[in-house]
């Protein structure tokens, strides 16, 4: 299907796609006249990773003009080769999001709603937060994976690291959300703050994304 949504922000902008094609059909879309993706797509044996790899790119060529061409740092934090946007990628099942942004730092997550987060729970929400049912814990994973992508520390703990402030639980509901919330971050004096984190509820999934 094309474009599923789009993320407009004065710092950057974005997209979610919804992958209901086949591979073929999804790689007709794809530019990909010097056999770059072809080759890359040989190297990976999941037909379902294969499928993200080709949506990305697709929603990238939605997205921007230039090269779809995707590289990644040791820490495996994306960027895009000789272009000065910077990116943010996520993808769950059935769904790719990226956030792109000229001035700042992005970072987006996109996680599909599943009972399974549950038992994440005590590493995930910390206990000055709130969060109870699959879907207040999802949306905990999701901005602290967030600021994960943004900040590009090693050796990060959601629990320690990250404080989601200012959410109330009532404020989550599966059908249609959308709204901010402030995380704080804190590893030590000279490396701390807060970032403004935006997110999208639905009954498929939650997204999170944010600017730094």
């Amino acid at each position: 299907m094309p474009l599923y949504s789009k993320i407009s922000s004065s710092h950057g902008w974005g997209g979610i796609w919804k992958v209901t094609e086949s591979y073929e059909d999804l790689y007709s879309m794809l530019d990909d006249s010097n056999g770059l993706h072809l080759n890359n797509l040989g190297k990976i044996s999941s037909k379902k990773r294969q499928l993200e790899y080709i949506a990305v790119r697709v929603l990238l060529q939605y997205l921007i003009k230039g090269s779809t061409n995707i590289q990644y740092l040791s820490s495996g934090k994306p960027y895009l080769l000789n272009l000065k946007t910077n990116i943010s990628i996520s993808h769950t099942d059935g769904y790719v999001a990226i956030l792109l942004s000229d001035t700042h730092v992005p970072g987006i997550d996109i996680e599909k709603n599943s009972q399974r987060v549950l038992k994440l729970k005590s590493r995930i929400v910390g206990p000055n937060e709130c969060a109870q049912s699959s879907e207040e814990i999802l949306l905990h994973w999701c901005a602290k994976e967030t600021a994960f992508k943004i900040l590009d520390r090693k050796g990060v703990d959601f629990i320690n690291n990250f404080v989601v402030k200012n959410l109330y639980c009532s404020k989550v509901v599966k059908e249609s959300s959308n709204d901010t919330f402030t995380l704080s971050y804190y590893f030590d004096e000279d490396k701390k703050g807060d970032l403004t984190v935006f997110y999208s509820a639905c009954q498929d999934f939650i997204l999170t994304y944010s600017f730094a």
